[in-house]
């Protein structure tokens, strides 16, 4: 059998309204899925779309490696900063929601530009293309800014100040809503006009604008909220956390907390030279030899082999048990 490559090569080129990965989208679904499924191309012909597609492919591949040595270089850095390697995982965990909040972001435009031309304005529609795609690999290494502020500032109450987890977390927030309040409206500030006022360029790097403005709005809220819960839970690993009166009480389940009770109304007792294993009328005793115990030097450097007690009572059940 002879194989003949037979090129035909139509040119598509879409309006400058649609994004160059919107138009390839269509031309694969419209045009050679069509042709496939009706039958006006046989199966033995391939049909494939190139030029400024396979650009596009390499650029999303490239784009998707930089992901990746993005995250890799942010992890590093906030393990400098810290010197540990645990606490720059509990702040990049806001990374995942700044993206939803661009991705979130994104699709509010779209549903209030669809509604312009009610008012009389011009319809506005932001595509998923690959300028706003940087939109995300600018926005990673700005997200993780506000939860630094939280997380340095509860390591720096519990250790250097000594308190508790709670109250630690709670205090680095109240000392740090001022700079996250004011670091995320100066730049939302600044993104503004990039999204809401036209003018040359905008149109181009819009999307750019709404994924980090609205990113970062969803960060800053998340830093303020989730964040504080994660981190008060993180720092009360192997901590301790409360003492409680008796009582009903709640503790987080799963393990996370773990309750040692301790009996503060028992008289405790230490024996020396002998042990009781039966207490009553008529006591009994171990038969082990204890004696070691009990041998001991006078300040008139005589010896002595004394039994004793000490007997007490707990009065503070943290230097009890730590």
């Amino acid at each position: 059998d002879v194989f003949r490559f037979i090129p035909a090569v139509p040119l598509i080129i879409p309006p400058d309204r649609v994004a160059l990965e919107t138009g390839v989208e269509i031309v694969r679904r419209d045009v050679v899925d069509y042709l496939r499924e009706t039958g006006a191309v046989p199966g033995s012909i391939n049909m494939s779309i190139s030029g400024a597609s396979d650009q596009l492919q390499a650029t999303r591949d490239a784009l998707v490696s930089n992901y990746i040595v993005a995250i890799i270089i942010i992890y590093l850095l906030l393990v400098a900063i810290f010197n540990h390697w645990g606490y720059p995982l509990l702040i990049m965990t806001t990374i995942p929601f700044g993206v939803a909040g661009g991705i979130l972001g994104l699709w509010l435009f779209n549903l209030g530009g669809a509604w312009l031309p009610l008012i009389g304005m011009a319809e506005l529609h932001l595509s998923f293309d690959m300028i706003a795609m940087l939109g995300f690999l600018i926005l990673m290494g700005t997200v993780v800014n506000n939860p630094i502020l939280i997380v340095h500032q509860a390591m720096t109450n519990v250790r250097d100040r000594g308190m508790q987890a709670l109250d630690a977390v709670r205090h680095a927030v109240d000392a740090r809503l001022r700079p996250i309040a004011m670091s995320t409206l100066t730049t939302v500030f600044g993104l503004a006009p990039l999204v809401f006022l036209a003018g040359e360029g905008t149109a181009l790097y819009r999307g750019v604008g709404v994924i980090v403005l609205f990113g970062l709005l969803g960060t800053a809220m998340v830093s303020l909220t989730f964040l504080p819960a994660l981190t008060a839970l993180v720092l009360q690993f192997g901590r301790y956390v409360r003492s409680t009166d008796p009582g009903l009480h709640f503790k987080i389940p799963f393990g996370v907390e773990r309750v040692q009770k301790v009996p503060v109304q028992r008289q405790w007792k230490e024996e020396f030279g002998f042990r009781t294993v039966r207490a009553g009328v008529r006591s009994q005793y171990a038969t082990q030899p204890y004696a070691s115990e009990a041998n001991m030097l006078t300040g008139d450097l005589n010896a002595a082999n004394v039994e004793w007690v000490v007997q007490y009572r707990v009065v503070d059940p943290f230097k009890f048990l730590f």
